[in-house]
């Protein structure tokens, strides 16, 4: 018997995104020139969210470099991706100036 997929469609009849979520961290990002700061992960995919400045973003193990200004681009309030390693760490740091917050939720 074919799956019915019909609660899974938005309005356009185009298939909806639908993920479990597991916890979600919440870190500081702050303006350039401050310390890097970063949340630890338990899961293989992140979502991570920035708001309301854009951040500079980084993974990477407890030997990491912390975020620089140089480092992947997030704009704020866009929601991304990443896969990382289980106990990698994603280390942030204001983009543009300003400062925010990070959300890292994790994907299961």
């Amino acid at each position: 018997m074919p799956i019915n997929f019909t609660g899974y469609r938005d309005g356009n009849d185009g298939l909806m995104q639908a993920l479990r979520v597991g916890h979600t961290g919440k870190t500081t990002v702050l303006n350039i020139g401050a310390t890097a700061t970063s949340v630890t992960t338990t899961s293989p995919i992140v979502r991570l969210v920035a708001t309301p400045v854009a951040a500079a973003i980084s993974c990477g193990g407890a030997t990491m470099t912390l975020a620089a200004t140089d480092d992947m681009f997030l704009p704020a309030s866009v929601v991304e991706y990443v896969v990382v390693d289980r106990g990698q760490q994603v280390s942030v740091k204001t983009a543009t100036g300003g400062n925010g917050s990070l959300y890292v939720t994790e994907v299961l």
